[in-house]
């Protein structure tokens, strides 16, 4: 069995990363779910959090993701994701300013509710990457 697999991230607007990984630690719909070499064929729904991949060379690299999905099939793991940010692309004070606009969003019926929790979600994951 290989030490080692290919991963794949893409957005609507680019390719954000693509090479070989040891490990990958994924915001499932549900929780963080961890990918291994070897690991059987899988189709998940992902959520709004973290991913963060060790990379083949022995260093890692994170991003945020906002929704999509993962598959792994025959060693290669496929990330179609709406929204990436990778952790040298995001700017603290930047993710400052997106959670406080979410934070300023009405709440007045149950879309602006959805949308306010979504935007506030995703802000406060990229001001946590952002501080790290």
């Amino acid at each position: 069995m290989a030490n080692t697999f290919h991963c794949s991230l893409v957005t609507p607007e680019r390719a954000v990363f693509s090479a070989d990984v040891t490990y990958a630690d994924l915001p499932a719909h549900d929780g963080q779910m961890g990918v291994a070499p070897g690991r059987a064929a899988m189709l998940v729904q992902l959520g709004i959090g973290k991913l963060t991949l060790e990379l083949a060379d022995g260093g890692a690299k994170q991003f945020v993701l906002d929704g999509g999905y993962a598959q792994m099939e025959a060693g290669k793991l496929t990330l179609l994701c709406e929204k990436a940010w990778a952790d040298d692309e995001i700017d603290a004070g930047d993710a400052r300013m997106q959670l406080d606009e979410a934070e300023g969003l009405p709440m007045s019926n149950t879309e602006e509710v959805e949308k306010r929790t979504h935007d506030v979600s995703v802000a406060h994951q990229l001001v946590a990457l952002s501080n790290n």
